[in-house]
């Protein structure tokens, strides 16, 4: 017979962005300890169908198990189930009734990333979707450090087929619950690389031949002028949310573009840049 509990309540917060350091403002890099919590309907069924995600235990209330999908009830064979009355973080979100205790992901290199083989190159589905280029898109985040945006680039990344999204080790936060959540599944399907030099990895990214296209709100040039003829790997680089990209990062860029945008709205948030330029760049249309 199951074990219902009352109340768990959850401790995320170490999944949370580890605080800056007062001096330099920098992230520590990826945290020691990989095993976290995660919440939410999207979060937890996006990674019970995610074979490369360990998963240690699940927390659920009896109206959540109602719900499950029936594609994901065979994800859930030999997985250890706790029913619970009420699940509570100890953060101001929800869990929808259902928490799973997970490991972080072994994500690639950049070195690996740029030698394996991509989602579009080899599930049909994807390559037969209208979004579908035979191009790869990349991200790159220059020291764009809110895991909400960060989780909202990963769920734009992964609906427009993006590649990877590469950001820095110790200007961004490592995996967490809430980019998870935010993310709606979207770390499950896209990689997402840190590395130590942004403009070292532009410069790697150009060396395998992509095209690495710059956002910046002065650009003198469309991103719909952005020439997509020749069906070249392309690397957006998006700033952070202050300053945007860094001048040493633009520099290295083939190019920079700016997203036209009425001059009374000033700016747009850093994810909607990001699901801009990947529907520009997926999206077939006369230039």
């Amino acid at each position: 017979m199951t074990r219902i509990n009352s109340v768990i309540r959850l401790n995320v917060s170490q999944t949370h962005q580890k605080k800056r350091k007062k001096t330099g403002g920098k992230y520590p890099g990826p945290t020691t300890s990989s095993k976290y919590w995660i919440y939410g309907k999207h979060s937890v069924f996006s990674a019970l169908a995610n074979p490369r995600r360990v998963i240690h235990g699940i927390l659920l209330t009896e109206n959540c198990k109602k719900q499950i999908p029936n594609n994901i009830l065979p994800h859930l064979k030999g997985k250890h189930l706790e029913l619970v009355k009420r699940i509570t973080p100890d953060k101001d979100s929800s869990s929808q009734g259902i928490a799973a205790q997970v490991t972080r992901l072994i994500q690639p290199n950049l070195e690996d990333f740029l030698q394996m083989p991509h989602k579009k190159d080899i599930d049909e589905n994807i390559r037969a979707h209208p979004l579908s280029t035979n191009r790869n898109i990349v991200i790159i985040l220059d020291q764009v450090q809110d895991p909400h945006n960060i989780g909202a680039i990963m769920r734009s990344a992964a609906a427009f087929g993006a590649t990877g999204v590469i950001t820095s080790k110790h200007h961004a936060p490592s995996e967490n619950a809430t980019m998870i959540k935010i993310a709606c599944g979207g770390f499950e399907m896209v990689p997402y690389i840190q590395v130590s030099n942004i403009a070292c990895t532009i410069s790697k990214l150009q060396e395998h031949g992509y095209f690495v296209a710059g956002l910046a709100e002065d650009a003198p040039t469309n991103l719909d002028q952005i020439d997509l003829a020749a069906n070249q790997n392309i690397a957006i680089i998006l700033g952070s949310e202050g300053s945007g990209i860094r001048s040493l990062v633009s520099k290295r860029a083939n190019a920079l573009y700016k997203i036209p945008i009425l001059e009374q709205a000033k700016s747009i948030n850093v994810s909607n840049a990001a699901a801009i330029a990947l529907y520009a760049l997926t999206t077939p249309y006369p230039r």
